[in-house]
């Protein structure tokens, strides 16, 4: 097998993933998320980069936070970041990081199976995990999903080449971590980085062969300096979260968590065979539990049944196995009891909202079940073991398609669904060719797993059309002219009454979509109160000695620029206030001067940034100057090159060794 096979077989699979994500055409992709979240903040990365501006502060969510945050690195994200110096990003610039994303994930995928299941079953495995469900329902939806799921084979890779003594293990771990701290999903990265870990670590001691402590010790040390590395890159986020928030990032989201909320139910064991019309977006029940999407196509399954089968014969197979059934665990509802254990015994998991959303790690865990399951079948030659599976799935598909929210009448329903042809399919070349499966035999079987999958794509396009929040063509023909406007002059009010899709990014105007009395604004949404909202529209405003607004007061205020990284505003007032208020939630970090002197500000009781000024007409300049700004981005810059030189180094002693064979 050739490298040109490994990238035909992996452009196939892009293409293949571009369909069963729905992302063709691409502007009728992008919504949920995507559109009001991960799009609009590109575009604001993009339009700061094309403008000189370094995207320190987002006016534009969550009523203004530091862009380089844990929760918000998005501008710290390599992809985001090189895609945006090629301009403002469009969908096209989305469809293209979407993209990376995934085949980053499936590269990722097929150099850590290599190590332990033989060239035709890392394909296969790399396939299942690219186009399971869980990255086909995400892609369109939450682009983070994916940037989360797309490192953890890296982290597998790093690790366990750190624990064999090599020093390309340390960038390795520091360079997939960085991809998915910026771009993807913080808890789950938490939760899945101690899952990986545990396993790399099992998997050296159970399969590594004799080693002593010290080696051991040695490829710890190794570990751990890949994620000391990673902190050093990733430094002015944590340095950003210390100052603004004092490393409480429950202040980003609502300050009242569950952790339960947005769990999984037991019957995500339906999904495993089949998609059977089912969501991982829909809550059900008064725990908010879901059926999350676990499918990872009938051979797929075929083979993780394959491999439990030999179970016993297989250390690595076991720890896979365990691995997957403790992640399961960890998706479950508090009606389940290994939820509840799990949530005390997890560092960081009583913190996440959605625990559906570690069906990535299972899927994760699955889909090397099943690369070792095909080794295990491409070298056998004894039949029982694949009658064994076969008999346990047929046996089991009646069942999993009758029951709850398979929503099939009767058993006639199991030759509707087009993946059980293609596995039917590839039982009959198996069993005539008597198991001898030669290389042309595998090619076909990583064909019918990619026909199986592209034939289930008219139900993820259905399942992800649920969540039916797209924009309209004019609206994104608006937004398109807009945003190539740059950071120029703002309006004063909020535009509250606006539609939303309307009201934040695009336009550079910002918005008030979080606020509460006498909690942080950021992150707590707006509760309906139209009142307070009303009284705090403005973005700069005068108040009285009781703190509420007095527009009257003010003859003009005219906001000149308003940056991700500045605020210029002209203010002319009648006569003094008692406090004149930006509506942004304070932080030192912000440098005020008033007519080119530098001034104090202060915190109001709702959170918001005070300041004193006189009668008479005013040049107010605020501008973000985080701490230690320059020290912390020369620390990352020399980080990331020392993290990439001993991946190349390894590389390069690699090919060297390749060569002298």
């Amino acid at each position: 097998m050739g490298p040109w096979f490994i990238v035909a077989v992996l452009t196939i699979e892009a293409a293949a993933f571009i369909v069963v994500a729905d992302l063709v055409p691409f502007a009728r992709g992008i919504y949920h998320d995507n559109y009001h979240l991960s799009y609009p903040l590109r575009v604001l990365v993009s339009t700061a980069l094309s403008d000189g501006v370094m995207p320190l502060w987002d006016h534009w969510s969550f009523a203004g936070g530091p862009f380089v945050s844990p929760a918000t690195a998005t501008s710290l994200s390599p992809l985001v970041a090189g895609i945006s110096l090629f301009g403002v990003y469009g969908f096209g610039s989305f469809f293209c990081e979407v993209l990376l994303t995934h085949l980053f994930g499936v590269i990722g995928m097929v150099l850590w199976l290599r190590g332990f299941a033989g060239k035709m079953p890392t394909l296969l495995g790399a396939v299942l995990f690219g186009l399971s469900q869980y990255q086909a329902i995400q892609a369109p939806i939450n682009v983070e999903g994916i940037a989360s799921l797309a490192g953890f084979p890296w982290l597998a890779l790093g690790g366990r080449l750190a624990l064999e003594g090599r020093p390309s293990g340390i960038g390795v771990i520091a360079l997939a971590a960085w991809q998915m701290f910026t771009a993807g999903y913080l808890g789950v990265n938490f939760v899945a980085a101690q899952f990986i870990a545990v396993f790399v670590l099992a998997e050296r001691l159970a399969t590594g062969g004799p080693t002593n402590l010290r080696a051991v010790l040695r490829g710890v040390l190794f570990a751990l300096a890949g994620v000391a590395l990673f902190v050093a890159i990733f430094n002015f986020p944590i340095l950003e979260a210390w100052h603004h928030y004092n490393l409480d990032m429950t202040q980003i989201r609502e300050t009242k968590v569950d952790p339960f909320e947005g769990s999984a139910q037991l019957g995500s064991l339906r999904s495993l065979l089949f998609p059977n019309g089912l969501s991982s977006f829909v809550a059900r029940g008064p725990e908010r539990a879901h059926i999350a999407a676990l499918f990872i196509g009938a051979i797929g399954l075929f083979f993780v049944v394959y491999a439990a089968l030999g179970v016993r014969r297989d250390r690595r197979v076991a720890l896979l196995l365990v691995m997957a059934v403790v992640a399961f665990c960890a998706m479950l509802s508090r009606e389940w009891w290994p939820g509840r254990f799990l949530t005390g015994a997890i560092p960081f998991f009583d913190q996440i909202r959605y625990h559906g959303w570690h069906a990535g790690t299972v899927v994760f865990f699955l889909a090397a079940l099943a690369a070792a399951g095909a080794r295990r079948f491409f070298d056998a030659d004894e039949p029982r073991p694949a009658i064994a599976a076969v008999v346990l799935m047929v046996a089991a598909s009646p069942v999993l398609l009758l029951t709850g929210d398979a929503r099939s009448p009767d058993i006639s329903r199991f030759i509707e669904f087009p993946q059980i042809w293609t596995f039917l399919g590839f039982l009959a070349v198996a069993f005539v060719l008597r198991h001898r499966v030669r290389l042309p035999v595998a090619k076909t079987v990583l064909l019918l797993c990619l026909v199986e999958l592209v034939s289930t794509s008219f139900q993820y396009v259905r399942l992800s059309g649920r969540i039916n929040v797209r924009p309209s063509p004019a609206v994104i023909a608006e937004n398109e002219r807009l945003k190539v406007a740059g950071f120029g002059p703002a309006e004063n009010r909020r535009l509250m009454s606006a539609p939303r899709e309307k009201s934040q990014y695009f336009a550079k105007q910002p918005a008030v979509v979080a606020y509460q009395p006498f909690a942080h604004p950021v992150g707590v949404r707006l509760a309906g109160d139209r009142a307070l909202r009303d009284r705090l529209d403005h973005v700069f405003y005068p108040t009285e000695r009781d703190g509420k607004p007095a527009m009257a007061m003010a003859d003009e205020i005219t906001i000149r620029r308003l940056t991700t990284a500045s605020a210029e505003v002209e203010v002319l007032l009648s006569a003094d206030v008692a406090e004149f208020v930006w509506s942004s939630p304070f932080t030192p970090n912000w440098k005020l001067t008033v007519d080119g002197a530098p001034h104090e500000t202060r915190r109001t009781a709702h959170g918001l940034t005070a300041f004193e000024l006189s009668s008479g007409r005013h040049d107010v300049v605020l501008q973000y100057q985080p701490p230690y700004l320059v020290p912390s981005l020369i620390v990352s810059g020399l980080a990331i090159l020392f993290a990439l030189a001993l991946v190349l180094w390894g590389v390069r002693a690699k090919f060297r060794a390749w060569r002298h064979r």
